[in-house]
């Protein structure tokens, strides 16, 4: 049983170590992706993709956020629904960003974190590039969409901790 456990980690760890590869030079191991990351179990999974990991953080944020809200102003769940569809039309998921207006670009970078996201998740399963340049979002957009993601998170996080305490008395 132990030696199942070494070996599965062991297997994780190296595919950590392979898949992180394409930001320090080129990939070539990209079609093993999939066998190596298919025990969500494992906490080494999550260190495989970066950028989803950051992206946990944005939707485990909101989801504090909304939830504890939520408690107390119960017609919150039907806005909800109708930001979260404005949210996926307004994230370039299905459509490219070049399609926006120059104009528009910046602002849908910084305001909205998932434009980012979008944009890696693009280059990197539809056209199957690394971060090494070319079509990828700046580091300092990066960073941005982290900041963002990070203050909704903490944001979420202390008001979820705040309202805790009540939620029994409004259920």
């Amino acid at each position: 049983m132990a030696l199942g456990k070494i070996k599965r980690v062991w297997w994780q760890f190296t595919g950590v170590l392979i898949f992180n590869t394409p930001f320090i030079g080129p990939n070539h191991f990209a079609w093993l992706t999939v066998p190596v990351l298919n025990c969500y179990a494992c906490p080494l999974a999550q260190g495989a993709c970066p950028i989803g990991t950051i992206q946990y953080f944005l939707v485990i944020g909101m989801t504090l956020l909304v939830s504890a809200l939520n408690v107390f102003f119960r017609d919150l769940q039907h806005l909800i629904t109708i930001v979260m569809m404005v949210w996926f039309f307004g994230t370039p998921i299905i459509y490219p960003l070049s399609m926006v207006p120059e104009n528009f670009q910046p602002y849908m970078k910084f305001i909205n974190p998932m434009t980012i996201y979008a944009s890696y998740y693009r280059n990197i399963f539809y056209y199957v590039k690394y971060p090494e340049g070319s079509g990828f979002p700046s580091i300092i957009e990066t960073i941005t969409a982290l900041g963002i993601t990070l203050l909704i998170f903490f944001i979420g996080y202390f008001v979820f901790k705040k309202l805790e305490p009540r939620f029994a008395e409004e259920i």
